[in-house]
């Protein structure tokens, strides 16, 4: 199924014509969690069960306990999927291993649960190997891929695909034309004709290379600013667009964004990539827009708003 923006997907499963969440339906996703998903789930369901993000992904033993505790209230059958995101998380920044991934089919072979696996980020791969989707080990009985163009193409183009299972395409096919009968006829032949006559992977080449280095000089920038002070901790991503950046507890990067403004920085406050107002002393920094010179000075504002902030509040 090809659909007209990613979060439209989102939207065709949870909202206009839910075919997944009902008012008490549960639902698991990340902590933290990607804000569009969150938007859109928790519009129809309040139900979302937390795992927590990991260096290797979600923590599953998490998974395992809360759906025995579920099983045994009797409410299986609400929980309707579990959402992740398995390459380069956004916004954490992190890829779930191999063996995790084999590990969450089995878990939820165990207790029949969908997996919605997102992979917008899987082809902007700098370093180490690629690992199996989730739906390659599960199958598209067990497991929904959603994949876009947006990230390797042209975000403007607005497609992105679904893949799974036919009885839930077929509903959300059947959803899709009851909002907006079709994705644009113009943006599937603009992608087919370009898959046509480019080998799209081949082409990403000098954007990943490109990438690849502003993301290794984040870090190194990082490191050089935060790397002495206690209770600083970033991600270490192997591919995608961001780095999640941990402050110590007592700071609030929602009240800092001002700040940031004021010395012409940007960045998202943890607190939007949570579905209870947590993640406060968390924020997402993204490495593939500025250039080079901006990303070494922008880390510096970073450390002087960072220090300000901490002194004000008597955290540094």
């Amino acid at each position: 199924m090809r659909e007209a923006g990613y979060y439209h997907v989102y939207n065709r499963g949870c909202n206009r014509q839910p075919i997944f969440l009902d008012d008490d339906s549960i639902y698991f996703v990340s902590k933290p969690v990607y804000l569009g998903a969150a938007s859109a789930f928790s519009l129809r369901s309040n139900g979302y069960v937390y795992m927590t993000l990991q260096e290797d992904g979600v923590d599953l033993d998490i998974v395992e306990d809360k759906l025995k505790e579920i099983e045994t209230r009797g409410e299986l059958d609400k929980v309707k999927f579990i959402y992740t995101i398995s390459n380069f998380h956004n916004p954490g920044g992190v890829t779930m291993s191999y063996e995790k991934r084999k590990r969450l089919v089995e878990i939820a072979e165990k207790y029949d649960v969908l997996i919605v696996e997102d992979d917008p980020y899987g082809d902007l791969r700098y370093e180490g190997e690629a690992i199996d989707p989730i739906f390659k080990i599960g199958g598209q009985e067990r497991v929904l891929l959603l994949r876009t163009f947006s990230k390797i193409l042209s975000p403007g183009l607005r497609l992105g695909i679904v893949i799974g299972n036919k009885n839930i395409i077929r509903k959300m096919v059947m959803a899709k034309q009851a909002s907006d009968l079709c994705t644009p006829s113009l943006t599937q032949r603009l992608a087919a004709r370009y898959l046509q006559r480019h080998n799209l992977l081949a082409q990403i080449k000098p954007t990943i290379a490109l990438y690849r280095e502003k993301k290794d000089l984040m870090l190194t920038e990082l490191d050089r600013n935060f790397g002495d002070m206690n209770g600083f901790y970033w991600t270490k991503p192997e591919g995608g667009l961001f780095i999640w950046f941990t402050l110590p507890e007592g700071f609030d990067t929602g009240e800092m964004l001002e700040l940031g403004k004021a010395e012409n920085i940007l960045f998202v406050p943890g607190q939007a990539f949570s579905l209870d107002n947590t993640c406060r002393n968390s924020m997402r920094l993204s490495f593939c827009l500025p250039p080079k010179e901006d990303i070494i000075e922008g880390v510096k504002r970073l450390k002087k708003v960072i220090v300000e902030y901490g002194k004000e509040k008597k955290l540094l």
